[in-house]
């Protein structure tokens, strides 16, 4: 029986006593979904770099995989805000024609930092954890 009980608790020590956590500030959250939107500014999407954002752990979950990442096509952003994994940002198009708010949910899996998505619908990923659409009228 110890045999078993001294690895688990190693490893339950291991996982509990350190290794990449949430920040208080949201710097390295923050500059993690700045890096997702960059990708897609780029004229030319890479949608397997995009996917390489997902949460593994949810791409297990739903079967997706071989699921593209959704995406807009903004011409700019802004990072507004972060709370304990959240992170508020805006998107918007030509002349800011129109502007979406887009929540991004940060989670962190085998010590990095990955994007939790909303939805999915058997071929897309929604890559944002919720959406409030035009909000510029």
């Amino acid at each position: 029986m110890k045999k078993f009980i001294i690895p688990i608790i190693a490893i339950l020590l291991v996982n509990c006593s350190g290794g990449l956590k949430l920040s208080d500030d949201g710097t390295p959250e923050k500059t993690f979904v700045t890096s997702f939107l960059n990708l897609m500014i780029e004229e030319e999407r890479d949608y397997e770099q995009m996917r390489e954002f997902i949460s593994p752990s949810y791409l297990i979950e739903k079967n997706a995989h071989d699921y593209k990442v959704n995406s807009y096509f903004p011409v700019g952003f802004s990072v507004d805000s972060y709370n304990e994994g959240v992170i508020i940002t805006q998107i918007w198009g030509e002349d800011k024609s129109w502007v979406h708010q887009l929540t991004f949910k940060v989670v962190i899996e085998n010590e990095k930092y990955y994007l939790y998505p909303s939805s999915n619908d058997g071929e897309w990923i929604d890559p944002w954890f919720g959406i409030n659409a035009y909000i510029n009228d």
